[in-house]
């Protein structure tokens, strides 16, 4: 188990929003700021066998390689293997602003995805995966019209293929069936400009030990790498 530092919120190794689900692993804790505020703790789960299965292309890569390359991150964000993202409120925010915040961060994913997927189709074919994709975002940011989220708020996103589903406090709200919308939710996290490099770096760091062959591993280098993110 791991515990964020700053808001001191704690994040099982393993984690299933309730009994009887698919119990993922932990690649990294964050914390998402705003001004100096802590607004919430985070963690970024992994299914390993299924990564391992989609990843495995990469295994000619080092460790160090991986961490910086773009082109791995989008592989990740962009696979069907089950990815989790616990979230867990530091404050008491508005429903409102939660539901800004997902419309600024997953928009324009959505459309820098619908142009990845939708390369090589005609422009009326382009146009509609997008407005799909902007669709599935007003579906999920509909789960947060309420007056206030309260501190302590445990919110939990996973994909399964590529259907993103949400669980609010244990209880399952709305399944999302749009590959676009789960790719853009988790390069909120991994891709460019993420709400922490660390923890990206990290989650990278720990997919990359389920593919790179382990003879190529250095592994004092690795453990000091990792330990510089933690």
């Amino acid at each position: 188990d791991r515990r964020e530092p700053s808001t001191k919120i704690l994040f099982p190794a393993h984690f299933a929003p309730v009994s009887g689900a698919t119990a993922l692993k932990l690649g990294s804790i964050g914390v998402r700021k705003r001004w100096m505020f802590n607004v919430y703790a985070f963690g970024l789960y992994f299914e390993p066998e299924a990564a391992r299965e989609e990843l495995k292309r990469w295994n000619t890569y080092n460790m160090e390689e991986l961490v910086t390359n773009l082109s791995f991150y989008n592989a990740i964000s962009s696979s069907n293997f089950e990815k989790g993202l616990r979230m867990v409120l530091a404050r008491t925010v508005k429903g409102s602003d939660l539901q800004i915040a997902f419309e600024e961060s997953l928009r324009p994913r959505v459309e820098r995805f619908a142009k990845q997927y939708s390369h090589g189709h005609n422009r009326s074919n382009q146009e509609k995966i997008q407005k799909q994709g902007f669709s599935a975002v007003e579906t999920f940011r509909s789960q947060f019209n309420v007056s206030q989220i309260a501190k302590g708020t445990e919110i939990y996103m996973k994909n399964e293929g590529s259907t993103l589903i949400t669980w609010i406090n244990g209880k399952e709200q709305k399944r999302v069936d749009n590959k676009i919308l789960c790719s853009a939710l988790f390069d909120v996290y991994l891709g460019n400009n993420p709400i922490s490099v660390k923890a990206k770096e990290l989650y990278a760091m720990n997919l990359s030990l389920l593919v790179v062959d382990q003879n190529h591993l250095n592994r004092p280098r690795i453990q000091l790498a990792m330990m510089s993110r933690l």
